[in-house]
């Protein structure tokens, strides 16, 4: 009887001074929990391999150059960073909406929303002397500080209706203009002719869009640097004046293509929708896409976020 009753107070003792220590080490954050520790150990090892190797994302190849509208992110602009150097820098980051055009006609040859209505265009033009925004060129953004509202407007491939219909607009307006001229298309049916060319040179800075408009990651390392090379060889010829920019055809691109543009030119534009900003990576830059039928509602929301939701 005494035996028992003293094994009795023992086992009830040893519980006691058990639960005495577990709601010590609680009270300190002791963890006594090895299931909680095995999940914590597998968190980590987790951040580990996806800080380390992280999963790189696919490259945007669009199949035609009429871009998707899509929300851009901070992050996009620097995807393909892996061998580029730093962003210039210009001081104070402005967004600078970069105007996306091609034709601008109301007589439809091809895609139909590639072709803006003049009547539409002015309107459009309107709106940005109207308020107040500053036109300027790629020329203009080492000191793009001293413009508060700046906008540039580009035009693709080099359109005849460019000269015919554009060109007075934007001659009315006194703005300037961007086209990313296409030099093997020059002088054939529905292009810019050289004299046009000649005559534009007053309001127009004529940018490279390679010579014969191919995809330029299908081509060999010599290809490639011909399709850039000669093409602002033929625009220093024509204009007397250097390129500094280069539109990529259909907007595709890869890091080689990206690397060989950097030894020829200072900005490279895609066909991604978004604002550029001073301080992003200047070979992938966004530009702000302009359809047909876009409503003044349509060009001012365009402006400020580069998209429509």
């Amino acid at each position: 009887m005494i035996k028992g009753s003293f094994f009795y107070l023992l086992l009830i003792s040893t519980l006691t001074i058990l639960t005495f220590f577990a709601t010590s080490c609680n009270k300190m954050g002791i963890n006594t929990n090895t299931n909680s520790f095995d999940q914590d150990h597998q968190k980590e090892t987790s951040n580990e391999i996806s800080e380390a190797n992280p999963v790189p994302k696919d490259q945007e190849r669009p199949s035609q150059e009429t871009p998707k509208e899509k929300e851009p992110s901070k992050s996009e602009s620097s995807e393909i960073t892996a061998s580029t150097n730093p962003p210039i820098s210009y001081g104070r980051e402005k967004n600078i909406p970069i105007l996306y055009y091609h034709a601008v006609s109301d007589t439809i040859l091809g895609i139909e929303e590639l072709f803006v209505s003049p009547s539409d265009f002015e309107q459009q033009m309107l709106y940005l002397k109207d308020n107040s925004y500053s036109i300027i060129t790629f020329d203009d953004l080492p000191e793009i500080e001293k413009y508060e509202k700046p906008v540039i407007i580009t035009f693709d491939d080099g359109y005849e209706n460019n000269y015919t219909k554009a060109y007075p607009i934007l001659k009315k307006f006194n703005f300037p203009a961007v086209i990313f001229l296409t030099t093997d298309y020059m002088d054939k049916n529905n292009y810019l002719k050289q004299w046009q060319i000649e005559e534009m040179k007053d309001l127009i800075s004529f940018e490279a869009h390679a010579v014969s408009h191919p995809d330029l990651t299908t081509l060999s390392l010599d290809a490639l640097t011909y399709e850039l090379t000669e093409s602002k060889k033929i625009l220093k010829d024509l204009t007397g004046r250097e390129s500094i920019a280069f539109a990529y055809p259909f907007g595709i691109y890869n890091q080689t293509v990206i690397d060989v543009t950097k030894k020829h030119f200072t900005y490279a534009v895609t066909i991604n929708s978004g604002l550029f900003f001073s301080q992003d990576n200047h070979y992938t830059i966004k530009r702000v896409y302009i359809p047909r039928k876009t409503t003044i509602g349509q060009f001012e929301t365009r402006l400020q976020k580069g998209f429509i939701t």
